[in-house]
C-alpha cells in the first residue's frame, strides 16, 4: 500500500496537485452553496406558504365581514319596507297590534286592508318597527281565531 502511494506521488508533480486541490475546493464549496441553497429554498417556501396562509384567514375575514354587511343591509331595507307599511303612525288606521289568550306570549299585526294577522316574529322585529305594549290591543279567543293567518313578520 505504501508503495502505491509512493508510486502515485513519483508520477504527479506539483501542479497536478494543485490543480487536484483546487477541484475539490471548487467541489466542496459548490456542494456547500447547493445545500445552503437548498436551505434557503426551503425557507423561502415556508414563508410564502406562511403568506398564503395569512392570504386566506385574511380573505375569510373580510368574506365573513362582507356577509355581515350584507345581512345588516338586508335587515335594514326590511325594516323601512316594513316601517313604510306598517308605520307606528297608521295604528289603528291601517293596521292593529293585537294579542289573546289564545295564542299566550305572540303578538300579531292585523293588517286591516287585508284583514290577515301576521305574527311579529320577534321582540328585535316589534322594537325596529319603533312599537310598544301600549299599542297592543287584546281580542278575546272567539275573535282571534276568527281572523285569517297570514306569513310571519320578521326582521333577520
Amino acid at each position: 500500500m505504501v508503495y502505491i502511494i509512493k508510486n502515485i506521488f513519483h508520477y504527479v508533480n506539483e501542479s497536478t496537485i494543485l490543480n487536484i486541490s483546487q477541484i475539490f475546493y471548487n467541489f466542496t464549496v459548490g456542494l456547500g452553496l447547493l445545500l445552503a441553497g437548498g436551505v434557503s429554498i426551503k425557507a423561502l417556501v415556508e414563508w410564502r406558504i406562511g403568506v398564503n396562509e395569512k392570504r386566506k384567514k385574511e380573505d375569510e375575514q373580510r368574506k365573513k365581514e362582507d356577509e355581515q354587511r350584507k345581512k345588516e343591509i338586508k335587515k335594514n331595507d326590511k325594516i323601512l319596507e316594513l316601517k313604510a307599511k306598517y308605520h307606528k303612525k297608521e295604528a289603528g288606521i291601517t293596521f292593529q297590534l293585537i294579542k289573546s289568550s289564545a295564542k299566550q306570549g305572540y303578538i300579531y299585526l292585523l293588517d286591516l286592508t287585508t284583514n290577515i294577522k301576521h305574527h311579529v316574529g320577534s321582540s328585535s322585529t316589534f322594537h325596529a318597527l319603533d312599537y310598544n305594549s301600549s299599542m297592543v290591543k287584546r281580542l278575546s279567543p272567539e275573535e282571534f281565531n276568527k281572523i285569517k293567518t297570514g306569513g310571519k313578520i320578521l326582521i333577520e
